[in-house]
């Protein structure tokens, strides 16, 4: 009987950890589509890059809002910030589409070639969940 208890006990942990660490991270990867514009484009001695990228959810169960930050520094927004809602596509960032559980974003051309990725998923009272970050 104790074996069973105990058994049931780590079966119950378990699942509410399964659900904690689910209910806290909404991005489950980041796609670098950045690709290198043609030479003829760019002043001499440079390289312009057309920075894209793509965020790929977990799920969008409580889910309101899509923050994404690109900088040259860690949690910097020089590059570009914006933000997709979820239900309401009218107050979304035109930068950024949607396709299912995807969203693909372009921040334009730059010269810079590392950048710091932030993303953020908020739920309905615009708390946060986990952030996403990479650099590239």
């Amino acid at each position: 009987m104790n074996k069973l208890t105990l058994l049931m006990f780590v079966i119950i942990i378990s699942a509410a950890n399964i659900f904690s660490q689910s209910t806290t991270q909404k991005v489950a990867s980041l796609e670098n589509l950045t690709s290198i514009m043609p030479a003829a484009l760019t002043p001499q001695g440079d390289t312009l890059y057309n920075i894209r990228f793509a965020v790929n959810l977990i799920d969008t169960v409580n889910v309101n809002k899509i923050n994404v930050k690109v900088g040259t520094t860690f949690n910097g927004n020089d590059i570009y910030e914006g933000n997709y809602y979820i239900y309401e596509p009218a107050l979304s960032d035109t930068s950024i589409t949607r396709d299912g559980l995807r969203l693909t974003g372009d921040a334009g051309a730059h010269f810079q070639g590392v950048y710091f990725y932030k993303v953020t998923a908020e739920d309905f009272q615009g708390t946060p969940y986990t952030p996403y970050i990479k650099q590239q």
